[in-house]
């Protein structure tokens, strides 16, 4: 799950942004954790201000991935907690944009802790894929009252990690087939538009880097020129947020105005 707030900066698809007021009583967050597993971490490059939190997948109640103890709820109640610290609780410090997205470490934990619903799988099964959808339905909803005043929600495809292009064999196993990944992705698409959520297809934004699977920095994370084209996407969907938010407060006011 990550959260950002922006303030406005020039014109331009590199330069985007959102408005935030100056925030009073912003600290730095004493659950910052900068770990593989983090927590959180958060990061500031002005005028951003970006936060994000790993969950070990969408299971309502576990087994979950790499034993984690936590589940989704904790986690986001501690990220609500950790974005006070950071961004203040005062007018204008709520996120403007909160992505969350879960795939992989879904399909991890399944291979961990249910390997025998995935073996013989040549694609994950339609019981398996609705219950994916309803467990990433909870946690989407848990997020929006954690962060209620947070306008624009967004979740993401994921791009297929390192395999075997002849076998579609993941070379990290507990990741299972790269078909499963494009099963996801399209559950994912398609819970976005049954939540309302905007969807960042980053299988797409990263589809010219695919070729020799150059688009990994190790076997399973996408590189630094994904990244920024993600990024710049998430931005200027900030922006035309704000954009958008301010044409309706003018309007607003013009009705309160009228006679």
């Amino acid at each position: 799950a990550a959260a950002a707030t922006a303030a406005d900066s020039a014109a331009g698809s590199r330069a985007p942004a959102a408005a935030a007021a100056t925030v009073e009583g912003a600290a730095a967050p004493t659950l910052l954790n900068k770990t593989a597993y983090a927590f959180h971490t958060c990061e500031s490059v002005a005028p951003v201000k970006l936060a994000s939190s790993y969950f070990p997948g969408v299971h309502p109640t576990g087994l979950f991935h790499r034993f984690s103890a936590q589940g989704f709820r904790q986690r986001i109640d501690s990220a609500r907690q950790m974005w006070a610290e950071y961004a203040g609780t005062g007018p204008g410090s709520e996120p403007q944009v909160v992505s969350v997205a879960s795939l992989l470490w879904d399909v991890a934990r399944l291979y961990m802790h249910e390997r025998p619903r995935l073996e013989g799988l040549q694609e994950l099964d339609r019981p398996l894929l609705e219950q994916w959808v309803t467990n990433f339905t909870a946690v989407v909803q848990y997020a929006q009252q954690a962060f209620p005043q947070t306008k624009l929600w967004v979740t993401h495809t994921t791009m297929p990690p390192h395999h075997d292009v002849a076998t579609g064999v993941m070379t990290k196993p507990y990741l299972g087939r790269v078909y499963y990944i494009h099963q996801l992705n399209a559950a994912a698409a398609a819970a976005a538009r049954r939540l309302g959520l905007q969807l960042v297809d980053y299988a797409a934004i990263g589809q010219r880097f695919v070729t020799g699977q150059q688009h990994l920095t190790d076997l399973i994370h996408p590189n630094a020129m994904v990244a920024v084209e993600v990024f710049n996407v998430m931005l200027n969907l900030a922006l035309q947020e704000q954009r958008s938010q301010g044409q309706r407060e003018q309007l607003d006011s013009l009705d309160e105005h009228d006679p």
